[in-house]
């Protein structure tokens, strides 16, 4: 991401780490876990509560998880890994996700990417 991105009117910085996120990020991620199922349980809408949905909690760490499991099984690069995770060191590359995915499911996970016929829609800023 450009450095010009993160002083822009769309994103935020968290300046302990210097994560830059979309303003509507968290909206959009929240949507997107409640209509694969998962939200805090209890909260189901009553037309979810009659469609028999029952909201599971979402792994916490998942996606970075997922990331660092699949990138180290591509890329096999622990140390770039390990930057763009903010660890000091591989230790932690080693210990947690090492092994954890195979080397073609890896392969599989870097070529997901819409269909053909799915198209772009653009997210204007603080939707």
């Amino acid at each position: 991401i450009s450095l010009g991105l993160v002083g822009s009117e769309m994103c935020i910085r968290d300046r302990r780490r210097g994560k830059v996120w979309p303003v509507n990020g968290r909206k959009l991620l929240l949507a997107v876990w409640r209509a694969t199922g998962f939200g805090e349980p209890g909260s189901e809408t009553p037309k979810e509560v009659k469609q028999g949905v029952e909201l599971k909690p979402w792994p916490r760490n998942a996606m970075r998880h997922s990331y660092a499991s699949y990138h180290l099984a591509r890329f096999k690069n622990s140390h770039a890994l390990a930057l763009n995770m903010g660890h000091t060191d591989t230790s932690i590359i080693f210990k947690h996700y090492r092994q954890m995915v195979k080397p073609d499911a890896a392969a599989s996970y870097w070529t997901l990417g819409l269909a053909d016929d799915e198209k772009i829609v653009p997210i204007a800023a603080g939707e």
